[in-house]
């Protein structure tokens, strides 16, 4: 698994700086391999939701991400690791308290806390 793993990000350095380092960044080649990365991050996270918050399973990719991925908040960071440990969403957005509460059962596997403040 390892070596896949640095195979990928190898080719994948290639793909963004064919030139190398000094010779330049290929933002067309970066922003696909952004978007290669992140549509099945997108999609793991809508069909996540669906089973734990029912009332997101209606949605369809683009309300969530349009709705729910913009509701604003603060991260909060461990000052001496630099990690998340708390992120709070604004208590008025309307689908911050079903987000929460799914997050509630996986919450402890992340280590992270999310809740509701007044922003």
């Amino acid at each position: 698994m390892v070596v896949v793993l640095n195979l990928a990000l190898v080719f994948g350095a290639a793909v963004i700086w064919p030139h190398g380092l000094a010779g330049g960044t290929d933002w067309f080649a970066a922003v696909m391999s952004d978007a290669a990365l992140t549509c099945p991050k997108a999609i793991w996270a809508k069909r996540w939701l669906s089973v734990k918050a029912t009332k997101f399973a209606r949605f369809g990719l683009l309300r969530m991400v349009r709705d729910l991925l913009h509701i604003s908040g603060h991260i909060e960071l461990n000052q001496k690791t630099k990690a998340v440990v708390c992120i709070a969403l604004n208590r008025a957005a309307p689908l911050a308290q079903p987000f929460v509460d799914a997050w509630s059962d996986t919450g402890s596997e992340t280590h992270i806390l999310l809740n509701l403040r007044e922003i």
